[in-house]
């Protein structure tokens, strides 16, 4: 069972916040200094023991399954517990210990007291705020998760046990590991990428889908003005070819009249497009939203069986330019293609991808941002030519190390009225300035010419394959938030911040540790817009989010190498493995995602963390690899039984 996404987004609750994270430790060290808490720990196994073997199915109030429960009275003489005082317990101090270890995650025990309703029917009411109240009535124990008692952390002993909580492991030693020979299974992995490759290629259908509705949004607005004309333009992962048969329509309209510049005319036009489509047969539903950051009108188109998910934004021209530029970017060598086809096929199924958090464009800059700065593609942003030879790339490197040298590449304030000029940019290669292209007070030139693209040839030889694994260990392991910025203009995922001094993406002073989601004046992960370049697209991931998502870079360049190791299984499927609920029910083990980011966060802001964090070492790991191989087994097994 796929862990839940939480507020119907995947990724928004994918990571669990810091304080929760560390409520295992913080609880364990506080009560360990209790002195009633050995006995405690020891008091909870034995009744846990004792539930499983002699506990009574009964009922609990407004729930219908049944839980194992006993009265503690009748429990307290098969315990052979005694007091500091060398007394038996009574009911009420078992109920105080009871209390005090259900304040921690682990919750194997909780109290409860019999009650009957109006109709003569008994049932049990759970009390989870008892705390260490010693005059509680409440006298059932009850099994209430025994799920989250692990074998090994309370087992049952003469001897106090050990209890340390489980985490899932660092994978810091993926930094020097090296990809294994892939000549092996070179053939079996090419078979697994055509297959991905099809999978996110939509079919004839699909694509005649968009030129239907395109045709019939046009008709829509010319059967109530016939006097403006609208362009209309396919933008997003359909226009550059990354997407599955039933993604969603992007459209772009642009009003061609004058008067529609006026924001009520223009609001008064969009209104009756959305009327217009509402009568059309094919389009079972269209709202407009008004209070979007540019006006859009959310759709869905039917034809034949299929029912399509659309929008229709107005006048935003940097979306179809971001567009056109990723395409040639992809049409300049194949490697591109694949690798960010991986990125987001691992996005979504690692739960990692949403609109609330981080879309997939993002991360498709973040690998675009890789890949140039690994000579597969060069910068378009920076280039009048792709005829570039090494000068180019060292000039580049100049360019990145120099705060000055990058604000030449940024647009300048004008000097007058008359003052066109947006840049002072000159091309790596031959020093020419290149052309402004104004795209929202900002420059949106590239180098949009398909002959010098076709010509292009990297000087970098490695597969596709061997740059994604090179690409989640850096992200994994080499990236630093909190210094670096993703420029894909810059053609470099570590620019310094410091150096993108147009960028809304302060260094962090004060991080809060208990605020899940993002906090005001607080930008941890920095991801340059190409065109509108004072727009920070990594805003809204919160610092858990991106403790958890680097962890899930550096678990996915260990997914791939051992995916090429282990015969058992495709060499992918460890890498799109589903997160499952039996590895992140708690939140206890995420503990070495943050270990490091905590760590380096105090050393590298003021006042950064307004928790006591504990350095979370000594603690058992997960064996994820043996509990992962039993997920992929299953998965084997319905491969087995539908092919």
């Amino acid at each position: 069972m796929s862990i839940s996404a939480g507020l119907g987004q995947a990724g928004v609750k994918r990571f669990p916040s810091i304080s929760s994270m560390l409520m295992t430790n913080k609880g364990k060290n506080m009560f360990n200094s209790d002195k009633y808490m050995p006995t405690s720990y020891k008091l909870m196994d034995r009744l846990r023991t004792l539930l499983a073997k002699d506990g009574k199915q009964q009922s609990i109030a407004g729930k219908k399954n049944k839980v194992k429960a006993l009265p503690l009275d009748c429990a307290l003489p098969h315990l052979n517990m005694l007091d500091i005082d060398e007394k038996p317990f009574s009911v009420q101090q078992v109920c105080a210990m009871i209390g005090r270890l259900n304040n921690i995650p682990y919750k194997p025990i909780m109290l409860a007291k019999l009650q009957t309703d109006s109709q003569g029917e008994m049932s049990l009411v759970l009390d989870k705020d008892i705390g260490d109240n010693e005059g509680s009535t409440y006298s059932w124990a009850v099994t209430y998760s025994p799920w989250v008692w692990i074998k090994g952390i309370a087992a049952a002993s003469k001897e106090l046990p050990s209890l340390q909580p489980a985490f899932l492991p660092s994978f810091d030693s993926i930094a020097t590991a090296k990809l294994p020979p892939i000549i092996q299974r070179q053939e079996e992995l090419n078979s697994e990428l055509e297959e991905l490759s099809h999978f996110w290629t939509p079919d004839k259908a699909s694509m005649d889908a968009v030129l239907a509705a395109q045709d019939m949004i046009r008709l829509a607005a010319r059967k109530f003005d016939m006097s403006v004309y609208c362009k209309l333009e396919v933008f997003g992962s359909r226009a550059y070819g990354i997407c599955q048969s039933d993604s969603d329509f992007d459209f772009l309209m642009t009003i061609m009249h004058r008067k529609m510049v006026k924001s009520k005319l223009r609001e008064r036009f969009i209104s009756q497009l959305k009327s217009a489509l509402r009568k059309t047969k094919s389009v079972p539903l269209a709202v407009y939203i008004r209070k979007a950051k540019v006006p859009i009108i959310k759709f869905q188109y039917q034809r034949g069986k299929r029912v399509y998910n659309g929008d229709i934004s107005f006048e935003e021209r940097s979306a179809i330019l971001r567009t056109k530029m990723l395409k040639a970017y992809i049409n300049m060598d194949p490697r591109v293609r694949t690798v960010l086809m991986l990125l987001k096929h691992w996005g979504v199924k690692r739960e990692l991808t949403s609109k609330d958090v981080l879309n997939s464009y993002c991360m498709t800059m973040m690998g675009l941002a890789f890949l140039i700065s690994q000579r597969v593609v060069p910068p378009l942003q920076l280039l009048s030519t792709t005829i570039i030879d090494d000068k180019a790339w060292d000039r580049l490197t100049e360019i990145h190390n120099s705060p000055e040298e990058i604000s030449k590449l940024y647009p300048k304030e004008k000097s007058s009225d008359n003052d066109k000029s947006l840049s002072v940019a000159q091309c790596l290669q031959t020093g020419r300035n290149l052309p402004g292209m104004n795209v929202s007070g900002n420059n949106g030139y590239y180098l949009d010419d398909l002959r010098l693209q076709q010509v292009w040839k990297s000087p970098n030889k490695k597969s596709a394959f061997e740059l994604a694994f090179e690409m989640f260990r850096f992200y994994g392991t080499e990236f630093d938030p909190k210094i670096h910025a993703i420029s894909p203009r810059l053609g470099s995922p570590c620019i310094l911040r410091s150096n993108l001094s147009k960028l809304e993406a302060p260094l962090p002073k004060k991080i809060s540790l208990q605020s899940f989601g993002p906090q005001k004046g607080t930008h941890l992960l920095a991801i340059e817009d190409p065109l509108i370049t004072s727009t920070n697209s990594g805003r809204k991931a919160s610092v858990q989010w991106v403790g958890g998502l680097l962890w899930e870079m550096r678990r996915a360049a260990w997914a791939m190498a051992k995916g090429l190791e282990d015969n058992k299984f495709k060499v992918l499927d460890r890498l799109f493995l589903p997160p499952t609920a039996n590895i992140y029910r708690d939140a206890g083990v995420w503990a070495p995602a943050y270990k490091r980011l905590i760590s380096d966060m105090r050393q590298n802001t003021d006042n950064s963390c307004s928790d006591d964090v504990d350095p979370l070492d000594n603690h058992s790991t997960i064996k994820l690899d043996e509990l992962e191989d039993k997920e992929l087994m299953k998965i084997s097994k319905l491969h087995e039984k539908y092919l």
